[in-house]
């Protein structure tokens, strides 16, 4: 997380997304990553933006388990 927090605050753009549409929230989500989802989120993370598959941070952690990451994200 000190890397993320060092970036954040020199102003990356946060819902920047890779080659498959999908955002650091996303592939936080998807790994069930917490802490960064949380920390994502009060960055300003969108949390409803679509990655591949039309998934959404929401539909990746639920759909690998992560009942945690499920409610940080609701």
């Amino acid at each position: 997380l000190p890397i993320v927090t060092y970036l954040l605050g020199k102003g990356i753009n946060v819902n920047e997304a890779n080659e498959y549409n999908e955002t650091s929230i996303i592939v936080a989500a998807r790994n069930g990553n917490d802490e960064l989802v949380k920390l994502l989120i009060d960055s300003g993370a969108d949390i409803n933006k679509v990655g591949e598959f039309n998934y959404t941070a929401l539909m990746f952690a639920s759909s690998n388990g992560h009942l945690e990451t499920v409610k940080l994200l609701m």
